[in-house]
């Protein structure tokens, strides 16, 4: 990898752990750097994995994104891993393109695909990284056992995720039937994501309110 290739990958895996964290001010500034380094070249690849990646970072956290910036560099570059990636976020992968998929999606998107859906939970648990077990519970969160969920939380209470686990929280709050644990876990929100209504900059929507008032309307080596 080139120089600049090397600051790209770097800039946005501060990025990736700032944003996952809440830390929104340092995820601005690193996303940015992120970005003006994958310009440094008119090869658009490493951009077009920097954005690709970004949108995964969204589903991450249950954010919903178009990939607008992926889809405007997505003409120039021909990249068939990265078009797989896409059709997975967007829900438009096919079986012909699973292979092309990172290694850790490939048999959770086997599975589901196929229809398989008492596998996803195992699946998505058993992949190596958090942040890669966040995107894919994201696409089938619907599937999932409770228990998935609260493990998944657990997970990023672990790692300092603190946006990712309000999250996900403010989700399983609305899935389980259990109204203690759902109070419980709105009470947890507030606390938690009132630091980040007042922090927030412009440049990053984390879309946080007060649950209790209101409930929430790049490179091969990148861990998503």
């Amino acid at each position: 990898q080139n120089a600049w290739q090397v600051k790209a990958v770097s800039a946005f895996q501060n990025y990736q752990q700032y944003y996952l964290e809440g830390r929104v001010i340092l995820a601005d500034s690193e996303r940015k750097k992120a970005i003006s380094q994958a310009k440094q070249s008119a090869n658009l690849e490493t951009l077009a994995r920097v954005y690709i990646a970004d949108c995964a970072i969204q589903a991450a956290v249950l954010r919903s994104s178009d990939c607008a910036l992926y889809l405007q560099v997505r003409p120039l570059v021909k990249a068939p891993e990265l078009e797989a990636y896409y059709h997975l976020l967007s829900g438009d992968l096919t079986l012909s393109e699973v292979d092309k998929l990172p290694t850790q999606y490939q048999s959770f998107a086997k599975a589901w695909l196929s229809g398989k859906t008492g596998e996803l939970d195992k699946l998505i648990l058993s992949m190596a990284s958090v942040e890669s077990q966040l995107v894919a519970a994201s696409l089938v969160k619907e599937k999932l056992a409770l228990n998935t969920l609260r493990d998944l939380i657990q997970k990023t209470a672990n790692y300092g995720y603190k946006l990712a686990s309000i999250r996900w929280m403010e989700y399983l709050s609305k899935r389980t039937p259990d109204a203690l644990e759902s109070q419980h876990l709105l009470q947890k929100i507030e606390i938690l994501s009132l630091r980040y209504c007042r922090e927030s900059p412009k440049g990053i929507n984390l879309g946080l309110e007060s649950p209790l008032r209101k409930t929430f309307v790049l490179s091969q080596g990148t861990s998503f």
